[in-house]
């Protein structure tokens, strides 16, 4: 019983008696299938441990599953529109609160970001713990009708300070995302869990295009009134999920089988976690620079093209960077079948799991540099489509994996750090980035912007050393 101690992280005695026990008696109550073949996707490496099992298990059940995940999706699209709103009009809102092009850069680029940072630590902690103790149902509806206030008050805004203020409370609603991901583990057993969380960040990727798309179209009336539309979907799709998911909801098990229990988690119980596997060590070191590159390109890029690449209207610019945008798309959404096409080699195979999403990390790094570097042209399409393909499949399969590696009841604590991690990474690499900017060559630091992935690359290969090529 327990990982192979070749494998696993040193820790103290304490903590490691504490996750012992853990293992050895996760829960009295839980009901087990002692006959569930075992995981064919991302499980880690402790498959023989009784905990694993966890994993099997839907603790939540509804008479349409599908009707509760299309409208909870539906509402993170709406959420996620808002995240990249003022990427098309960096120039029109410096130039609407009294900002040069170097505050341009420096405020809106990168001290935006450090707020939203500061905002979001504390937030994401608590979020992370009502995720897993109170009805999720509750937490992602309050949530969802904070952000569609905040964008919705945008259309009144009369400074860059009360402006950043209603960021941040949209940034804290966003993270409904990863309560409703828990709620997904919850819905759907492990077998199911890759292609539905492919699909979900898909169909969440889309909406932060449909962001940016309704953000240009509407550009000539004002930069405002797109997010003032966002709030308004936002509350629409808001009441809509809270009465299907009420509707839907079964308030006993639909079998006469014993419901498991969800105990209540906190951060004594799953910070252990993060250390129980050399797997979940290197998900977490390399979450703060996992999505950097993409961050840098839903920021800078269209604007980038526009006014430094010569890109002869916005409108074209977002049109290459909506490759980018539609790769990361694909890729999400077939990051299962990817997989599966690989065949038991890949699912089977920790060392070369690792070794494949490392190698994922280093292929989009020179096409972005080459769209960075180059003068506008619609061939640019190309390398962004490729690399937003190779980024998308990397962030199914991390998710997937630090969702099947770690039991259900501390999925939303655990997924909250995670999103913690990359939200100091994207904080942080935004505003170095602004700063190098600010007193730099742009295009030469944006073109090295995506060497960041190189980081990701190594812990993921250093991970891979500690396991072997087959399991025995």
């Amino acid at each position: 019983m327990g990982a192979d101690p070749a494998l696993a992280v040193t820790i103290d005695d304490t903590l490691a008696a504490d996750i012992d026990a853990f293992i050895d008696d996760p829960d009295p109550d839980l009901h087990l299938d002692p006959d569930a073949p075992p995981t064919d996707l991302l499980l880690d490496s402790d498959d023989d441990d009784d905990h694993a099992f966890l994993h099997r298990v839907k603790v939540r059940e509804f008479t349409n599953a599908h009707q509760v995940f299309y409208t909870g999706a539906a509402l993170q699209i709406c959420l996620a529109m808002e995240g990249l709103l003022l990427a098309p009009h960096l120039s029109d809102i410096a130039a609407d609160f009294g900002l040069d092009a170097r505050e341009r850069d420096l405020n809106l680029g990168g001290l935006l970001s450090l707020v939203i940072l500061l905002v979001s630590l504390p937030a994401s902690a608590a979020i992370g713990y009502f995720g897993d103790t109170r009805d999720r149902k509750v937490v992602i509806f309050g949530l969802a009708l904070l952000g569609a206030a905040a964008n919705t008050l945008v259309a009144v805004v009369p400074s860059f300070l009360l402006f950043a203020a209603l960021r941040c409370l949209s940034a804290v609603s966003a993270m409904s995302n990863m309560v409703f991901v828990s709620l997904i583990a919850e819905m759907y057993s492990h077998r199911e869990r890759s292609v539905i969380l492919g699909n979900y960040n898909a169909v969440r990727g889309t909406g932060v295009g449909l962001g940016v798309i309704l953000s240009t179209a509407l550009s000539r009336a004002s930069w405002r009134v797109s997010f003032v539309l966002v709030g308004i979907l936002s509350f629409a799709a808001a009441m809509l999920f809270a009465v299907v998911y009420t509707k839907c909801e079964l308030h006993a098990p639909a079998k006469a089988t014993k419901r498991p229990s969800v105990r209540p988690t906190n951060l004594r119980e799953a910070v252990p976690l993060m250390f129980h596997s050399g797997v979940n060590v290197a998900l977490f070191l390399q979450a703060p620079f996992s999505t950097l590159p993409v961050d840098f390109i839903g920021v800078y890029m269209i604007d980038w093209l526009f006014k430094d690449a010569g890109a002869p209207s916005k409108f074209a610019a977002l049109v290459v960077a909506a490759a980018f945008a539609l790769g990361l798309v694909l890729g999400q959404a077939n990051a299962a079948a990817c997989t599966r096409c690989l065949g038991d080699s890949l699912t089977g195979d920790r060392r070369l799991t690792l070794v494949t999403m490392a190698a994922l990390y280093t292929l989009p790094i020179v096409p972005l540099a080459l769209v960075w570097s180059s003068p506008f042209s619609f061939w640019l399409m190309l390398p962004c489509a490729g690399a937003g393909f190779a980024a998308g499949v990397n962030m199914t399969l991390t998710r997937t994996l630090l969702l099947n590696s770690n039991p259900g009841h501390v999925h939303t604590t655990l997924y909250a750090i995670f999103c913690t991690l990359e939200s100091v990474g994207k904080g942080v690499g935004l505003m170095v980035l602004s700063y190098c900017m600010a007193h730099g060559d742009r295009g030469v630091i944006l073109a090295a912007s995506s060497s960041v992935w190189l980081v990701c690359a190594f812990v993921l290969l250093v991970a891979s050393s500690f396991y072997s090529s087959k399991i025995a």
